[in-house]
């Protein structure tokens, strides 16, 4: 086994100059006598033609996950908007039918998360990021508070620029 080891490695340096692959993968190798078929040695250009094609085919993808977690985000955001919409009046169904239980939401959140694919140096990492549900109510409120702040900083102004005309 160890010969063989030693012979696919020398392979793969020789003819592919992929050091250190067969080593990184020894757990792969089969543990029991079995022939192993050693592929054709292909020429360079080819491998390296095949690994930028296959870098493409794998941005493309890359891409289309990520374009369907933000369509898959929006889905979310578009659900969380009907069940406020409908939460109110199934709140007032429960009272109707039930008037000594607490009534229930329609639909109850936890953090959500869509896969993604982050692309570094060596390649791609797909992981997942979170949803973040309640992000725009929370930008709704932070830009009232602040045209409520601009607004009685406006009436103030107003008001001492009177006072000092009165004057």
């Amino acid at each position: 086994m160890k010969f063989l080891i030693t012979a696919l490695t020398s392979f793969w340096q020789q003819s592919l100059g992929y050091q250190g692959f067969v080593s990184s993968y020894q757990g792969f190798l089969p543990s029991r006598s079995t022939t192993l078929f050693l592929p054709k040695k292909i020429p360079i250009a080819e491998v390296q033609q095949g690994c930028a094609q296959g870098l493409q085919r794998m941005a493309v993808q890359a891409d289309r996950i990520n374009q369907l977690s933000r369509q898959l985000e929006a889905a979310m955001a578009e659900m969380k908007t009907i069940a406020s919409e409908v939460n109110q009046d199934w709140r007032s169904l429960q009272l109707i039918t039930n008037p000594n239980q607490i009534p229930q939401n329609i639909c109850n959140y936890q953090v959500g998360e869509v896969p993604w694919v982050k692309r570094h140096a060596h390649g791609f990492y797909l992981t997942s990021r979170p949803v973040d549900l309640f992000k725009a109510e929370r930008e709704a409120a932070s830009i009232a508070q602040t045209l409520r702040y601009r607004s009685r900083k406006k009436v103030k102004n107003r008001e001492v620029t009177k006072k000092l005309l009165n004057s």
